[in-house]
């Protein structure tokens, strides 16, 4: 007998209900600027606005925007890209190239292997960064650099990715002052059952 009170009550306040219409839009930049005197840096931000409205059955409008903004971040978290015939051109909280084309070894168990699984890469640490992308069938190259107008050394890096059917395969170089990182790696799909070796 609850069950069937609640039910019915459920039905009578969603008869009442009004279903608005919602519309996204957006707006993105990336560029360089020079701050501090002369000092360059990237700058990239992103913005996402959603907007709902709509009308009940008794005539009352109503509406409600919200933005997702990531521009109070200075660039540093979301990402925008502009891509063409030259590739993809990426910045914001994007990986470097090595990590691009390599990644890190697969996360098995509910929770991983406590970071274990992932290389120490060295790009991506001063954002926003900015990445290069250019596909030529199954070769994919790679370019990237960390935000120059941020203090410490920039990373800079490249990368190169082929694959063959199921399997794929990524080499890349990253560089931060005095500090190298090679990285590579091999996957491959065999059914339902995948392998990585990084």
């Amino acid at each position: 007998m609850k069950t069937i009170l609640l039910t019915s009550t459920a039905l009578v306040m969603s008869a009442g209900m009004a279903v608005a219409e919602v519309s996204v839009s957006g707006d993105g930049r990336m560029g360089v600027v020079a701050t501090n005197g002369g000092d360059v840096g990237f700058n990239s931000r992103v913005r996402i606005k959603f907007a709902a409205s709509g009308e009940t059955d008794n005539g009352l409008t109503f509406g409600g925007s919200v933005r997702a903004d990531q521009d109070g971040t200075g660039g540093a978290a979301g990402s925008v890209n502009v891509a063409g015939a030259f590739g993809t051109v990426t910045m914001g909280d994007v990986s470097g190239a090595p990590e691009a084309a390599v990644g890190d070894a697969n996360q098995r168990s509910l929770t991983g292997l406590g970071w274990h699984n992932e290389l120490a890469y060295l790009s991506n640490a001063d954002r926003p960064a900015v990445r290069w992308d250019y596909t030529m069938g199954d070769l994919t190259l790679r370019a990237s650099a960390d935000n120059p107008g941020m203090d410490g050394d920039q990373a800079l890096g490249g990368s190169i990715a082929y694959s063959i059917g199921d399997v794929g395969f990524g080499a890349g170089v990253e560089r931060m002052g005095d500090d190298t990182h090679t990285a590579a790696g091999v996957s491959a799909s065999l059914g339902d059952a995948s392998v990585k070796l990084v």
